[in-house]
């Protein structure tokens, strides 16, 4: 049987239009497979970089156009530097800040001091200067002074401290002070309320007729206490000793922890 025998007499049978013998839907779909085909090679190729590098993946925060917090930059892990793996912590960067410094309160008045090993204990009276620049003894023999002018126990620089050694009727305040030991606690109490320990450190005798002022009444880098008395032979002429002694002991700092 020949193809055109089955058709109808009188024309052909309705059907989809040909060109050249082939289905002209057929040929369209096959022209709009290879356009597909052509750009999905195209567009989904990987070429690599001209130069030959390698992409790094790096993930960039969102921008927070109404905050004023920078985030750091997040880089993916697979990031390498000749030295190695290279990893970027997104912690921010905190800078510790020095607490404020408060200046130590100034030391009261001085109202007592002791030498516990030596059993001195004595109440202070203020002491001035007499108008030869000289300082002022003590009013009482039994009573120690100390020089209001000058530096406060606790404070930085030499306070003074002053007391008779014996009277006409035995002895006087410090009259043990010549038994004074490099290490001897010396203990000053103000009238707020609070001690001060000071350990002494040196022990010296000047004679009265070359005293040196500006050692003992100078500056000092530490918070220091002198004791002063007087020692040496008695000048009967004069109705005084010849010379002073000078204990100086340094105020001790609390133990850490």
């Amino acid at each position: 049987m020949s193809a055109h025998s089955a058709e109808p007499s009188g024309g052909r049978r309705p059907g989809l239009p040909t060109v050249g013998g082939i289905h002209l839907l057929l040929l369209i779909a096959v022209f709009s497979g290879l356009v597909a085909l052509t750009a999905v090679m195209l567009f989904t190729g990987n070429p690599q970089p001209d130069d030959g590098a390698s992409t790094v993946g790096m993930t960039l925060p969102a921008l927070q156009s109404h905050t004023p917090t920078i985030r750091p930059l997040s880089v993916s892990p697979d990031l390498t530097t000749s030295a190695g793996a290279s990893h970027l912590s997104e912690t921010p960067l905190t800078i510790p800040v020095a607490p404020p410094t408060v200046a130590p309160a100034r030391p009261g008045l001085p109202v007592l001091v002791s030498v516990p090993r030596l059993q001195i204990r004595s109440s202070l009276q203020a002491l001035g200067l007499l108008s030869d620049g000289t300082l002022q003894a003590p009013t009482e023999y039994a009573r120690a002074g100390w020089y209001a002018k000058g530096i406060r126990p606790g404070a930085v620089g030499p306070a003074i401290i002053a007391g008779h050694v014996d009277s006409v009727s035995g002895p006087a305040v410090f009259f043990a002070l010549s038994q004074a030991r490099v290490g001897d606690d010396v203990v000053v109490t103000d009238d707020r309320g609070a001690t001060r320990h000071f350990t002494v450190v040196t022990i010296a005798r000047y004679a009265k007729a070359s005293f040196p002022t500006d050692a003992v009444y100078g500056p000092s880098p530490l918070p220091v206490v002198r004791l002063i008395t007087c020692t040496g032979d008695f000048d009967v002429s004069k109705g005084s000793y010849l010379d002073n002694l000078v204990v100086t002991a340094e105020l001790r700092r609390p133990r850490a922890g």
